[in-house]
C-alpha cells in the first residue's frame, strides 16, 4: 500500500501487538485494525528487552497505545509472566497446544491467567488467507525490515496422513525462520479480541 513505516497516524484505540519471542530478540509486529475486517501494518521490528525505556517491548506498548497483545509464551516464560501481570487484560501469552480444537474455534482465551491457546495450522491458514485476500495491508517500504519476507515464506503448508486413522492432517512446516509469520498471527488474534 502507499503508506511507509513508521506511520504515526492510526487510529489510537484500535492497535494490536503480537511478539514472538527467541533466545537473544523479539520480534515485534503493530497493526491497526480498519472498517471492514481489514488490518494494516503499523510498526515492525525487533527489541532485546521485555522492560525498559528503550529497546523494549514495553517502550512499544506504550509508545503505540496497544489495546490488546499477544506474547508468545515460550522460552522466556517468566518475562512473558511479568508482562501479562504488568498489563493485565491487555497482554495474554500465547501457545500452540496439541489439543483439538474445531475450525470456528481455532483460538481459546483464558481471562483469569490471561493466556491464549491457538490451533497453530487453522490459525496460519486464516492469516496466509488475510494476506492473499489483502485484507492485511503492508507497507510500500516492510521489504526494508531486515528478513520480514523471508520469514513470512519460510513455512510451508503439508498433509500427512495420520498412521493411527488414516486421516489426512494438515500442518505447517517451517523450513527455517519464522519469527515474523507468528507475529503476525499473534497480532491478528490480539486484534479478534478486540471485535469480541
Amino acid at each position: 500500500r502507499d503508506y511507509y513505516l513508521p506511520t504515526t497516524k492510526y487510529q489510537k484505540n484500535q492497535v494490536y501487538l503480537g511478539c514472538d519471542v527467541g533466545v537473544d530478540v523479539l520480534h515485534v509486529v503493530v497493526l491497526e485494525k480498519l472498517a471492514d475486517e481489514k488490518m494494516r501494518l503499523i510498526w515492525a521490528g525487533t527489541v532485546h528487552n521485555f522492560f525498559g525505556p528503550m529497546d523494549s517491548l514495553e517502550r512499544i506498548i506504550e509508545m503505540y497505545g496497544v489495546r490488546y497483545g499477544v506474547i508468545d509464551k515460550k522460552p522466556e516464560t517468566s518475562q512473558v509472566r511479568k508482562m501479562v501481570e504488568t498489563y493485565p487484560g491487555r497482554i495474554y501469552a500465547a501457545s500452540y497446544p496439541n489439543m483439538k480444537f474445531s475450525v470456528k474455534d481455532y483460538y481459546i482465551y483464558d481471562d483469569v491467567r490471561y493466556e491464549v491457546q491457538i490451533d497453530r495450522t487453522t490459525s496460519l491458514d486464516y492469516l496466509i488467507n488475510d494476506i492473499q485476500n489483502q485484507r492485511l495491508e503492508l507497507p510500500a517500504n516492510v521489504g526494508m525490515i531486515d528478513g520480514f519476507y523471508d520469514q513470512l515464506l519460510s513455512s510451508v503448508r503439508v498433509t500427512d496422513r495420520n498412521k493411527k486413522t488414516g486421516v489426512d492432517q494438515a500442518k505447517w512446516l517451517e523450513k527455517g525462520a519464522d519469527h515474523y509469520l507468528h507475529t503476525l498471527n499473534y497480532a491478528r488474534i490480539a486484534q479478534i479480541r478486540g471485535v469480541v
